[in-house]
């Protein structure tokens, strides 16, 4: 009862303010208003349909589905620290097929891809497939579903590279690109997609560290970013390219 009169009583000093003091800015209030509220009620519907599917789990636990192979894919659009770092992590799941994916929007910048994988030394293949469409969420997507349906009992894992800058710069240079493949690939049963990110901030740091000689050195040197090929020149190719495509 205190809760009911409470609530009219708040409606009618809004409907008294909306009304003498509409022209004055009221409107605002009585327009959106409705709409955050509608909103709010979207967002907690979608906390309780969260919420009642972890307890259907207690009574109904999922399926752990065993696959005989394992295979990885990483979607690349440069040779860059992230995409390294990848690498260095996808070797580490044991994967019993380890694939390097480019997505072709643009021939000559495949071809200068195609040179650098080949002057960092990767020993990972690395497959090159037209996507004329420049659709790149179906282009994953058929792919993945195409193994999956050449190779019975697979599970495909897709690592999609990401440079992490500041939070505001991160907004400028980075596209979507990487969490809609990763959306379109989760769809996919059997199929699972991981965004691997890295942070350039702290390896430009460790870096300026090491050619100056302060006391990171040494901490750098204790966890190095083992680099695939013995060369580590080259860098024309790759400052360019600063915005972050997400695995084109």
């Amino acid at each position: 009862a205190i809760n009911f009169s409470a609530a009219v009583l708040s409606t009618i000093v809004v409907g008294i303010f909306a009304i003498a003091k509409f022209t004055e800015g009221a409107w605002l209030v009585v327009v959106v208003f409705p709409i955050l509220v509608f909103a709010l009620m979207r967002v907690n519907r979608q906390y309780r349909a969260e919420s009642s599917v972890l307890e259907t789990s207690i009574a109904d636990p999922p399926e752990l589905v065993e696959y005989d192979r394992h295979r990885v894919l990483i979607f690349v659009d440069s040779v860059d620290l992230a995409e390294i770092e990848a690498l260095r992590y996808a070797k580490g799941l044991k994967a019993d097929e380890l694939t390097a994916v480019h997505f072709v929007l643009d021939s000559v910048h495949a071809e200068r891809l195609q040179r650098q994988w080949r002057h960092f030394g990767h020993v990972t293949e690395l497959r090159v497939i037209d996507c004329f469409d420049r659709n790149l969420g179906r282009a994953a997507q058929d792919l993945v579903q195409q193994i999956m349906a050449d190779h019975a009992e697979t599970k495909v894992t897709v690592l999609l590279p990401r440079r992490e800058y500041s939070q505001l710069l991160g907004r400028l240079l980075h596209d979507r690109t990487a969490d809609m493949i990763a959306k379109v690939i989760s769809r996919i049963p059997g199929a699972s997609a991981q965004i691997v990110a890295y942070d350039i901030k702290t390896r430009i740091l460790q870096a300026s560290a090491v050619m100056t000689g302060s006391p990171a050195k040494s901490r750098h040197q204790e966890n190095p970013i083992e680099l695939p090929g013995p060369q580590r020149t080259y860098v024309d190719d790759l400052t360019p390219q600063v915005a972050d495509s997400g695995g084109k």
